[in-house]
């Protein structure tokens, strides 16, 4: 496989149906082997939990790609390849990912300015968005909230690229590579997003593979920078990686994002505990399950697909998400399942207040029916022997056994409602 610049899109997106043919359900072949032997040589690379998560088997329908040869909308561009990813979501709600495999142009110049288009298929980008959603059509369509990719670029540059920054009044002091590095991620040029010469954080997550080869990664991006001298096994091995096991890392990255903000808007719609108690418990168990699936830092024991994990949950501070969700949620549905408990009990004791209640009427008054027609007295000892039976009942009601029973029934429910969690998502 021979190197060049290369792009892939990740893209927001829900799948209506089971996509039919052209697609074919398994992992794209990279690494010149069929699908199973693609997925079995990327699994191995992965820990199981992680492995299970993003390529199932060939015949779950969580992974499908079909290949093609089409042009680009930036005009120098040409998609060769598409994959869906697809996971459990609400519904109505983002439930894929469409990826998109694009082949650049040859000069870092160019693959700038392909990315800048590529990357954007909002209101300023209507052409891109129209050609994303006839790859879609019969099969699903792109989500409305989203209006950018996150677009990895794969660049081979000679030596020391030429600088970016040489027609910007202020710029940082960054070296030549990192300047690429950066607008590559970015997937903008200089004069569309100049960099705050004082902001030292935009390259916090910048990533050495080895001398010839080294990446940064953004919010909306990541750029892997390789020297055109390096060894040729080497940079077509850095290519593979970038095309699967690499961008599989940010697949796995960018479920988690989505399913953990699908997850807060539905915290936070629940409102108070006191009247959310089966939809807690019920989130409480879709939290679980998203943990057990996706919920992952260490992924792989070869290092470098755990670093690129680990730098776009920084990036979209998913931890940070993660963590309020997850407490907040665990307060919430303690608080529920108290206030459930404590519901049946009060039912409960209602339920015995109510027998007491039977039992404490209902004896005297048989006592007294009972003796009324052994002795088949007249009415007036009829009206007699009730009023004893009345004033036994009440009686037994007045004594503290009485009393303690039936109180349930005449109890309004005082009980303040439990405080909302301070750690509540939003």
């Amino acid at each position: 496989m021979t190197p060049t610049n290369f792009a892939v899109l990740l893209i927001d997106c829900r799948v209506d149906s089971e996509p039919g043919h052209p697609w074919v359900c398994g992992t794209l072949p990279i690494n010149g082997a069929g699908t199973a032997s693609e997925r079995g040589l990327r699994g191995a690379y992965f820990h199981p939990r992680a492995a299970g998560a993003l390529y199932g088997n060939d015949t779950d329908g969580r992974r499908y790609h079909r290949e093609t040869e089409e042009p680009a909308p930036d005009g120098q561009s040409k998609l060769v390849a598409l994959e869906l990813l697809r996971y459990v979501a609400p519904t109505g709600a983002a439930n894929a990912l469409l990826v998109l495999h694009v082949q650049l142009p040859n000069t870092p110049e160019q693959a700038l300015d392909a990315v800048a288009v590529l990357a954007r298929y909002g209101s300023t980008g209507e052409q891109m968005r129209l050609w994303l959603a006839g790859l879609l059509e019969g099969t699903g369509q792109l989500s409305a909230e989203s209006h950018r990719a996150f677009c990895a670029v794969f660049v081979v540059a000679r030596g020391q690229p030429p600088n970016l920054h040489d027609q910007l009044p202020r710029s940082p002091d960054w070296d030549a590579k990192a300047q690429w590095l950066f607008h590559l991620a970015a997937a903008t040029s200089p004069e569309d997003f100049p960099p705050h010469p004082d902001d030292d954080a935009l390259l916090s997550d910048r990533l050495f593979f080895s001398a010839s080869w080294e990446a940064l990664v953004l919010r909306d991006g990541a750029a892997y920078l390789m020297d055109a001298d390096a060894d040729a096994g080497f940079r077509a091995d850095a290519y593979r990686y970038f095309r699967s096991i690499y961008t599989d890392a940010v697949l796995l990255g960018a479920v988690q994002r989505v399913r953990l903000h699908q997850i807060a808007d539905e915290v936070a719609g629940l409102g108070d505990p006191a009247n959310s108690v089966e939809p807690l418990l019920r989130l409480q168990r879709e939290v679980t399950g998203f943990r057990n699936t996706y919920w992952w830092e260490h992924v792989t024991g070869h290092g470098f697909a755990n670093q690129i994990l680990r730098a776009y949950q920084h990036q979209h501070l998913l931890a940070e998400v993660a963590g309020q969700i997850f407490t907040g949620l665990a307060e919430s549905a303690d608080q529920a399942r108290v206030i459930a408990a404590d519901r049946q009990s009060v039912t409960a004791a209602r339920g015995n207040a109510l027998v007491g209640l039977v039992t404490i009427i209902g004896l005297p008054f048989g006592v007294a029916l009972a003796t009324v027609q052994a002795l088949n007295s007249s009415q007036c000892n009829v009206w007699l022997a009730f009023s004893v039976a009345a004033a036994v009942a009440l009686i037994l009601a007045s004594t503290p056994p009485g009393r303690a029973a039936l109180r349930p029934l005449w109890r309004r429910d005082t009980r303040k409602k439990l405080p909302e969690p301070c750690n509540r998502a939003s």
